[in-house]
């Protein structure tokens, strides 16, 4: 398959592709799947042999976690541009947690093995990807520890300074979104 000009410059635009050359990007889309989600459709379940790296075009994901009890957590919020859980696709692990299409979104879709042999052929991709993952482990470490030690008003306002990080002042979530994220107990203020 060969891409077009808005494929490659979708690849160009996004780390970790943007340091490829032209000619690996090219490898990198002649593998590629563009996948189209409607609204509440699952993308993959928590559990399932993760056999593709998923990179969001355009639309808005959210990995979740069912807890024993019952209650979602809102883990991760994906959104154009993003790589999702690259890890389990390449330690060949199974996906850790469940991925739903919060609105009508579009991924792109490179697998495992593709993903594996371009960072075998290319040392500065594999770098590169080693540091993005880093990075995430540094955050799990640190919502780990806010977890653990700090106060809910913390966590709360830890998890909304994130959230306007990531989207800025139009914040795409509705109120059913919130009670998800893993803060304890929303609570509204006393009148």
């Amino acid at each position: 398959m060969r891409m077009t000009g808005a494929e490659a410059q979708f690849f160009a635009s996004i780390p970790p592709f943007d340091i490829l050359s032209p000619e690996e990007r090219a490898k990198v889309g002649a593998v590629s799947v563009e996948k189209h989600f409607r609204k509440g459709e699952t993308i993959f379940e928590e559990g399932l042999p993760a056999r593709t790296v998923w990179i969001v075009k355009e639309g808005r994901v959210h990995l979740e976690k069912a807890h024993s009890n019952g209650k979602v957590s809102t883990l991760c919020v994906m959104t154009g541009g993003e790589l999702l859980c690259c890890l389990p696709a390449l330690d060949r692990g199974g996906y850790p947690a469940t991925a739903i299409a919060k609105e009508p979104t579009t991924l792109i879709g490179i697998p495992s093995d593709s993903f594996s042999r371009l960072m075998a052929d290319t040392p500065a991709l594999s770098a590169r990807i080693v540091s993005t993952l880093c990075k995430c482990l540094r955050g799990v470490e640190e919502r780990a520890r806010s977890q653990a030690y700090d106060s809910a008003e913390k966590r709360v306002g830890n998890v909304l300074l994130m959230i306007a990080k990531k989207f800025g002042p139009e914040i795409p979530l509705t109120r059913e979104d919130t009670p998800r994220f893993p803060v304890s107990q929303w609570k509204r203020p006393s009148a």
